[in-house]
């Protein structure tokens, strides 16, 4: 990608996969590290996804209905920074579910409004889409590793300074995201309420709800238990990471080789 406004929205996308490419694989790790037993990782991480529902579906409302939407990206970002600094801090378990719970609220909102913007910014200025989004992937693939290496030879203390910090970054590159800046007063969302209903009615969305729904569960269980069934089997935290990177090779050649062209042949329902 070529163009300056290509390039900030693949550095937005490489800050925001670089977070979560630590925070997804290694969190449970840090958990588990802290003390808490896989039984109560899975009960907070599937606590905080409640919270996910809400910040997801509040923030970029509001984020739409008022066209701030780098704002909305940049202050989330930057309460995500302070959550996880935070965690240094904390002793007790409550304190763990309460800010297990605010990460979650604070960070869910991220993907929904960055793409969006994204979308918008390769529309506006005229390159990939595909080429801005795999620069994610390939930043949380090469977190997936990095982080595995330095795991094993630091600890896992090294996953909290990871997250926090590229939340940093998140916060600083959505302040000037191409795919923002509306006028004062322009692109403000109208839309209604009975205007979700009728399309929460629509079998063509409620099939496609039900696909992401599905597979969102399936990835659920990933996240959350991967890590750990690979750390109960005495898999190396580095060969953990390449494992992840795995994956995720898998979603690149999709979007950059000729898996995009094959979407685009077939369509993307089919």
């Amino acid at each position: 990608i070529a163009r300056r406004e290509g390039l900030l929205t693949s550095a937005w996308y490489g800050a925001l996969f670089f977070a979560f490419g630590a925070h997804l694989p290694y969190w449970p790790i840090w958990l588990a590290e802290w003390g808490l037993s896989q039984a109560e990782i899975g009960t907070y991480l599937g606590l905080a996804l409640v919270l996910r529902v809400v910040g997801s579906t509040l923030l970029p409302a509001l984020a739409d209905r008022f066209a701030a939407r780098r704002v909305v990206i940049s202050v989330a970002a930057l309460a995500a920074a302070a959550v996880f600094a935070a965690h240094l801090f904390i002793e007790t378990r409550p304190a763990l579910l309460a800010a297990t719970l605010a990460a979650a609220f604070v960070t869910a909102p991220l993907i929904p409004l960055g793409e969006a913007l994204g979308l918008r910014a390769a529309g506006m200025h005229g390159f990939p889409y595909a080429h801005a989004r795999a620069a994610g992937s390939l930043a949380f693939l090469a977190m997936n590793v990095g982080l595995g290496v330095l795991i094993a030879r630091l600890g896992p203390e090294v996953v909290l300074w990871a997250v926090a910090l590229n939340f940093l970054a998140v916060a600083a590159l959505g302040a000037v995201h191409p795919g923002g800046g509306a006028p004062p007063g322009a692109g403000l969302d109208r839309s209604k309420l009975r205007e979700a209903v009728a399309l929460m009615a629509h079998p063509v969305f409620l099939t496609f709800a039900v696909a992401a729904s599905i597979g969102q569960a399936s990835h659920a269980v990933y996240y959350v238990y991967g890590t750990l069934g690979w750390v109960g089997q005495g898999i190396d935290a580095g060969v953990i990471g390449l494992l992840w990177a795995t994956g995720v090779g898998a979603e690149i050649l999709l979007m950059l080789g000729p898996g995009r062209h094959l979407v685009a042949r077939i369509g993307p329902a089919r």
